[in-house]
């Protein structure tokens, strides 16, 4: 289908998502632009979002195979220290259970 037609049957719930990749050849000069087009606040395009993610990561894959001979710089590689889990007693502690302390008292009084 082209997209307009595409666009249609998503608007319809004919399908479920559309993907659209451009007739740019892998080796092009120009970057490879693939739009996926989903219905907006839908569970099922949340799943789908997922399961296409990887088949759009294997693609990337590839292009970065047929292009690695035109790279002149390349990315360094970063080292992190594995994290303690200490993060998300923090999170709780100043994002949830301050601002509950705070306020729980003003809406119990105006209750």
């Amino acid at each position: 289908m082209d997209l307009s037609q595409a666009l249609a049957a998503l608007r319809e719930r004919r399908v479920s998502a559309v993907v659209y990749v451009p007739d740019t050849p892998p080796d092009a000069e120009e970057p490879v632009m693939v739009t996926l087009y989903l219905i907006q606040n839908d569970l099922q395009s949340s799943v789908i979002n997922v399961k296409v993610k990887e088949v759009l990561q294997g693609y990337e894959k590839e292009l970065r195979e047929v292009r690695a001979g035109r790279m002149t710089t390349f990315p360094v590689s970063l080292n992190f220290p594995e994290s303690g889990g200490g993060e998300n007693f923090f999170e709780f502690v100043y994002g949830l259970l301050i601002p509950l302390l705070v306020l729980l008292p003003a809406i119990v009084s105006a209750a």
